[in-house]
């Protein structure tokens, strides 16, 4: 029997087949890169909210020595074979299992990292989870997240009939690259209510079974192993995610990544601050 845990058999496929927009795109990084050149307080304490290799590589060159934070150390050593820095991060951060909503790291930090933090956490812990985010953050500190948002101009989504005018950025690309998350969409019922990765994959089943993609990109998508999981996604509209990060911090900025080529709006990188 296939091991399905996120902690093995998830995050080995994490590392060997997921790309962007589920990782860090590059015009993500790099307005985190400029946002860490500018923050004035030279050596700023950063804590890190999962095991985002690129976020970690980032902070190892700028010789910043983060706090990581992860629910699990296997999943912690697992995503770490994705770092450019992999033979020599442990040095250079202080690891804490943990749970973000519970965490209790006894300071606070100039700068927090997320990436999809408020998507993997059940929709009924997001009060708990931004409150003990807001409790680890420096008065003047700054959250960074980016949260895979629904926006409201593609409401009726329809995956088929974009898939047949993306073919050959599939073919270039992947399946996964061009649909990542308005896949998640298109199999979303109900507006703010999670979505199992396993009701993606059987849309897909579906868009293959028309003959929209052909096996070998059919293939590419099972690789991600969506369909091995018990994993559900918290796809909120973009107003939802605005209204629920505003009850706890000040909106300084939204930054969205125009140079990913397919669908960048639902990607925003959000700046948080303390009210």
């Amino acid at each position: 029997m296939e091991n399905t845990n996120w902690r093995t058999d998830f995050a080995e496929r994490w590392v060997k087949y997921w790309t962007p927009p589920a990782r860090p795109t590059p015009g993500s990084l790099a307005f985190i890169q400029e946002k860490l050149a500018a923050y004035p307080k030279k050596g700023p304490r950063v804590l890190v909210l999962g095991s985002t290799s690129e976020f970690r590589d980032m902070l190892f060159d700028r010789g910043i020595r983060p706090a990581v934070v992860d629910f699990s150390r296997d999943n912690y050593r697992i995503l770490s074979q994705a770092m450019r820095h992999k033979d020599e991060y442990e040095d250079n951060e202080r690891y804490v299992e943990a749970d973000w909503c519970a965490m209790d790291l006894g300071e606070e930090f100039d700068i927090i990292l997320g990436d999809a933090v408020f998507n993997i956490v059940p929709k009924e812990s997001n009060g708990r989870l931004l409150g003990n985010i807001k409790r680890h953050l420096a008065p003047e500190g700054i959250y960074i997240e980016r949260v895979h948002v629904f926006p409201e101009k593609y409401r009726g989504f329809d995956i088929a009939a974009e898939t047949k005018k993306r073919r050959e950025d599939i073919a270039r690309h992947s399946f996964y690259y061009v649909f990542g998350t308005p896949s998640y969409l298109a199999a979303m019922e109900k507006d703010n209510e999670p979505i199992p990765l396993k009701k993606v994959s059987s849309l897909v089943d579906g868009i293959y079974a028309e003959g929209l993609i052909t096996p070998g990109q059919y293939e590419e998508w099972r690789r991600l192993g969506k369909h091995l999981t018990d994993f559900v996604f918290f796809l909120p509209t973009e107003q939802f995610a605005r209204d629920r990060l505003a009850e706890y911090f000040a909106i300084a900025e939204v930054h969205v990544d125009y140079d990913f080529p397919f669908y960048p709006e639902f990607y925003p990188n959000f700046v948080l601050k303390k009210f």
